[in-house]
């Protein structure tokens, strides 16, 4: 049987999920698993699906990469509008194609996109919730910028990491990082991907990283230590302590919360800009 590979776009709330790849554990929902779900029903045969990145329970995605093969050549405006009509809005397909039989999603990508929203006005808002972590002391943006520059670059995210127990090489490149407010974003922004509805407003912070690949939970950590800078709690110097491996710097820095951490874009070889 000939069988096509395809890549696919797809975004989802993270609320629903406990996170995107499949468990051992019997009854655990996943995005991968619900895919997976859909596409074996469309097919009639089992299909597996890869993702670009293993985002965990609660985290959201707009511009998450999967691939899969299966019986082909299939029509993929047809095959998108199938897989859209069983998902009913979970998940949803944004674009799909046929690609090369060696393409995968995880291990061809070059850049991953990332974006922490951080809701800092005095009072939650109900539309954003679940869409943003709500933290009401005030946070000094000119500090965190400050902190964020010590991350860009070739670091050991050693102290800045979780679950890497069994990963060897700690070392990640941080192509760049950036602190964007809400304000900001009503006047411009000029970021490679759309945004979330409902964050140009006062009070919103977007921690927006980019890089080849990251380690478990560093985003988060990245963002919790950044909080600590922008409360004054730690300095923007001892984000560069904590880089060296000293653990005398580790902070301790709440894992922020998942629900505010977005996958929104991956990119690969020959992608247009």
């Amino acid at each position: 049987m000939f069988m096509e590979r395809y890549k696919a776009v797809i975004e989802y709330d993270g609320t629903c999920f406990s996170g995107f790849q499949i468990q051992k554990t019997p009854g655990i929902i996943t995005v991968q698993g619900r895919l997976e779900e859909v596409l074996s029903k469309i097919f009639a045969c089992h299909i597996k699906v890869c993702g670009a990145g293993r985002t965990d329970s609660g985290v959201h995605a707009t511009g998450q990469v999967i691939h899969f093969d299966a019986p082909g050549p299939m029509d993929a405006e047809k095959l998108t509008r199938a897989i859209n009509g069983l998902l009913k809005g979970e998940v949803s397909v944004s674009s799909l194609s046929p690609v090369p039989g060696d393409f995968h999603a995880r291990f061809d990508a070059v850049g991953r996109h990332y974006l922490y929203l951080l809701d800092n006005s005095p009072g939650p808002r109900a539309l954003l919730h679940r869409r943003a972590w709500h933290h009401s002391v005030h946070l000094d943006v000119a500090l965190m910028r400050d902190g964020i520059s010590r991350l860009v670059g070739t670091h050991d995210f050693t102290l800045f990491a979780k679950g890497i127990g069994e990963i060897e090489n700690r070392v990640r490149s941080l192509s760049h990082g950036e602190i964007i407010t809400g304000d900001q974003l009503s006047l411009s922004c000029s970021l490679p991907f759309p945004l979330p509805m409902g964050i140009d407003r006062p009070g919103m912070i977007l921690f927006y990283f980019y890089g080849p690949s990251f380690l478990h939970s560093q985003v988060r950590l990245m963002v919790g230590n950044l909080v600590l800078t922008g409360k004054k709690a730690i300095e923007p110097d001892h984000i560069d302590k904590m880089l060296t491996g000293d653990h005398r710097y580790a902070t301790g820095a709440v894992n922020v919360p998942g629900y505010g951490l977005y996958l929104a874009k991956v990119d690969y070889p020959g992608d247009s800009c």
